[in-house]
């Protein structure tokens, strides 16, 4: 991810509220490599949380909507009220620009990156060797649980999962442990408008920051398997 592509991503991120939110993972960790963008990343941050704490301390008339509905052009200029809405328009306009700046889906790449992030850097939101019980709190938890697992991942040491959100959309995480040892996530969403993503259950590997990833599809749901070990772990586990 290059700089300018994390600023842009950057230029939507709320401070502490998506700390944790794995569509910002590769571009916080190119802020840790690149003083620069830290320090552009800073005053965003002190920027958004000024903004932010002005707009809580103004006092917001009773009576606001009416006379926002009722619009006195000559004298808006003088009333603190309507120059409070009207940042609240600018701020409103903001971001909807950003969140259709380029009218298109999300792509499988990114998604991808942001899940491989993910990898080295989660944590599971139940603990079991249950399988049943996994799909029982993904379902609970209205993350995708119509998912069906491969045989020789079945046969593999459950450890548990944890439940994500990725460009809105709910994103499940099955961990497992491989009998070599070696750890595998699997992780599974819905195909939405998920532009690049697989087309058929036929699985396509590859390899996004040092981990070994198959995706493919079926039915309605993507699947992403990844491991930071070999890969041929990945074929075997999906005959």
């Amino acid at each position: 991810m290059t700089r300018e592509e994390a600023k842009k991503l950057l230029a939507i991120y709320r401070p502490k509220i998506d700390a944790d939110d794995p569509q910002f993972a590769e571009a916080l960790a190119e802020v840790e490599r690149d003083p620069e963008l830290a320090r552009w990343l800073e005053e965003q941050c002190a920027t958004y949380e000024a903004l932010r704490n002005r707009l809580k301390e103004a006092p917001v008339p009773e009576d606001l909507l009416k006379k926002t509905l009722r619009h006195r052009p000559l004298i808006w200029r003088k009333q603190p009220w309507l120059q409070l809405a009207a940042c609240l328009l600018v701020l409103a306009g903001v971001a909807w620009f950003w969140l259709s700046r380029d009218g298109e889906s999300p792509r499988f790449g990114n998604y991808q990156r942001a899940m491989a992030n993910v990898v080295s850097n989660y944590r599971m939101s139940l603990e079991t060797g249950d399988f049943d019980r996994v799909r029982a709190f993904l379902a609970n938890n209205q993350a995708p649980s119509d998912y069906v697992l491969p045989k020789s991942l079945m046969q593999q040491q459950l450890l548990g999962c944890a439940t994500l959100s990725w460009d809105g959309h709910p994103v499940s995480l099955i961990c497992l442990r491989h009998q070599t040892g070696a750890d595998l996530w699997l992780f599974v969403r819905q195909r939405s408008n998920l532009r690049g993503a697989p087309a058929s259950a036929e699985p396509v590997f590859g390899a996004v920051n040092q981990v070994n990833t198959a995706s493919w599809q079926q039915a309605e749901s993507i699947y992403l398997l990844a491991t930071r070990s070999d890969p041929s772990l990945l074929r075997e586990s999906l005959r």
